[in-house]
This record gives structure tokens, sequence and C-alpha cells, in this order.
């Protein structure tokens, strides 16, 4: 590469040595071109600068091509312009995240019609009862139940995370994010990752249940109706729970049973919010960054579904077309939207790496030192103004 540009700097002065023709010639290069690279603007980072700035900041190493900013850092154009990079780089402050915990507790009652009254803190007379936990971020919530009564409290004890192992399973959601759950892809894959981030947090919850189930002697109570078809299973005898190693049966039954049971009982309770989530992921994604990835997917999938040291992506693979299908038709129509708003908003590199995606990396080699050549013809011609 290095004797491409050495040639073309020959070239170059070859043109003005020929004189006032040579020069003509540069100058109308310069004349054409000068108005799109100066007006033209290219944000690298937090710099807004011109593209005429930008390659005029432009060199060539051995590492390709380098671009340098205002306090001297050099980057590297390749990775500019590579969307998994700027993917990794967007989302590197999640690697950092510290959880914190905390317990909610909640007083439940009896009204006047004996139903039941929650009150959390401040919030007192709820009709419907709150989450049993919540994961924000960096918070992981658990909400404790506490009746005023005994018989009550043993009605609600089940909403416990004693019998809920409600930690366990907002601690999966909280393990997704650090696995990549916030990282780019299309809008449907990024809405049904967020549907299968709850059915890896139920998998992780019934993993705890059943362990907590073959720890107290086998006591029923500690699998909760919320895994009815394992509780039922168990208690016909046709999984019988045991201590060490689960069996590929036992894993592939409990994969597609709370598949199933989250599909029926909580898809569309979920819908919606994770409409509004895979908004939120995706709201500073570049166009380029709402293409559809597969591989991407399989592999943040592959760590999500990596469960207790079991991988039950191989059986929940072969189901996730079932939520893609489910989308409804007004969510598409509107992700179809966002989309086309991002790709009218490309900046000049998102559109150099649209163009490095359709046309190969040799083009876009190519296309950048045409573009080099011809910002110094620019500003030799004194029409980088």
């Amino acid at each position: 590469m290095k004797n491409k540009v050495a040639k073309r700097v020959g070239i170059f002065a070859g043109c003005l040595l020929m004189g006032i023709s040579g020069y003509t010639y540069l100058r109308n290069i310069a004349t054409d071109n000068a108005p799109e690279f100066n007006q033209t603007q290219v944000v690298v980072g937090k710099d807004t600068i011109s593209m005429q700035q930008f390659y005029d900041n432009l060199t060539y190493e051995n590492s390709g091509w380098q671009y340098t900013d205002k306090n001297g850092n050099s980057l590297n154009v390749d990775s500019l312009c590579d969307v998994s990079k700027r993917d990794s780089v967007a989302h590197a402050y999640i690697k950092s995240v510290q959880l914190s915990e905390k317990i909610d507790t909640v007083h439940v009652s009896y009204d006047e019609n004996c139903d039941y009254m929650y009150r959390i803190g401040n919030l007192d007379s709820l009709p419907n009862m709150p989450s049993m936990g919540i994961h924000e971020y960096n918070l992981l919530r658990i909400r404790e139940f506490v009746a005023d009564t005994q018989e009550l409290q043993d009605a609600i004890n089940v909403y416990n995370d004693k019998y809920n192992c409600t930690r366990r399973h907002e601690y999966q959601h909280y393990l997704n994010m650090k696995s990549g759950m916030r990282n780019w892809n299309s809008y449907p894959t990024k809405y049904v990752e967020c549907c299968l981030d709850e059915v890896s947090a139920n998998i992780a919850q019934c993993l705890e249940q059943r362990r907590n189930y073959v720890k107290h002697n086998r006591d029923l109570n500690y699998v909760t109706n919320r895994f009815k078809f394992y509780k039922d299973a168990v208690w016909d005898g046709a999984v019988y729970p045991r201590i060490g190693k689960i069996s590929e049966d036992e894993l592939k039954f409990i994969a597609n049973g709370v598949f199933d049971a989250w599909m029926h009982d909580k898809y569309e309770l979920y819908e919606e919010r994770n409409f509004e989530r895979t908004r939120y992921y995706l709201q500073n994604a570049p166009y380029m960054a709402t293409q559809d990835n597969k591989k991407a997917h399989d592999e943040t999938m592959r760590k999500i579904f990596n469960i207790n040291g079991y991988d039950f992506w191989k059986y929940i693979s072969v189901r996730e077309q079932e939520i893609y299908d489910m989308i409804p038709k007004h969510h598409k129509n509107i992700y179809t939207y966002l989309r086309h708003k991002k790709y009218k908003q490309m900046t000049y590199i998102d559109k150099m790496e649209e163009y490095k995606y359709e046309n190969g990396e040799k083009a876009f080699k190519k296309k950048l030192a045409e573009n080099y050549f011809k910002a110094k013809i620019i500003s030799l011609t004194g029409k980088d103004k």
C-alpha cells in the first residue's frame, strides 16, 4: 500500500510539472469535490468535523488507515467502520457493573371483602400483588411478603424467595445483561432475545426450585405452581430428580416445559414491555447495527442459556421461531419505521460502513485512498475553506 501511496504522490507531482494543463486538471478535481468535502460533517467519537478535515488527518500505516483526533489519539478507520467493534465499545461499561441487592418488605392483609391488600413503604392499599423481584441494571430487588396473621402468612409464603427462588431468577437477568443482552441486533431479533431472557431466568429459577426440593427431603412444597408442569411430573413419577448431574432427558423436559409455560402464561404480559425494552436497547444503535446478525444472536443466546453449566440453547434454539411468529404486526410496522428513520439519519461513518458491507473490504480501502488524494488536491489548491 505504501508503494501505491508513493506512486500516486508521484503522479500528482508529475501533473504539476506538466504546467498549466496539469494544474487545471487538478483544480477541476478540487472544484468538483470541494463542496462535498467541506460541507459534509463527520462525527468521530465526540468530535464533529468536516469530511475534508477527516481526510486531512488520515495516514496510512502498517496497521491500515489511521485517523488522528484533535487530542493526538490514533483511531483505526476499519474499527470506526466496524459495527461489531462499535457495539463492543458502546457496551464496554457493562463489564464493570457491580450488583447491589435490596430486600423490600411487603405487608399483606385482608380488606373488608377478604381480598389481599399490599403495602410497600409509603405505598399502601395496593389491590394487585407487586412483582416478587426486579433486576434494575445494578440493583437486584427482592420482595419479602409479611402477613399480619399466621394463617395469611402460610398462604403467601409461596411468594417469598424461600420457595419461589426469586433471587435466582433476577440474578440470571443480571448474568444475561453481562453476557450481551444489551448488544445491538435487528429489532425483531432483539425483541425475541428479550423474550428469551425471561425464558432463561425461568429455567434458572426452575433449577433452583428443583435443587431445594432435593435438598429438603423431596418436599414438593419447594416446587411452586409457577412450574406446575414439573411439579406434576415429579408427583406422577415421570421425573425423578436426583442429586448430581441432571440427565439430558430431564434437561430437555425442563427446557421445553418452561418455554411452553412462559409462552402460555407470560407472553402477553411481557409483549408490550419487551417491545419497549427493544426500542430502548436500540435507541442509540446506528443503522448498520440493526441488520439481522444471526451469528451475534447465537453467540449471545449460547451464553445466556448456559445455566449452571448446562447447555439449554440446543433445546430452546429450535423453539425461538415461535416467538418470531408471535410478534404483532403493528410492532413490526413500528420497527420498520424506526429502522428507516435510522437510515435517514446515517452519518458519514455509517455510510462508509454500509459501503464496506455492500462492496467488500478491497473496494472500501480503495475508496478511502481515492478520497484521501482528493482531499490532498483540495488542500493544495486552496479550496479547503
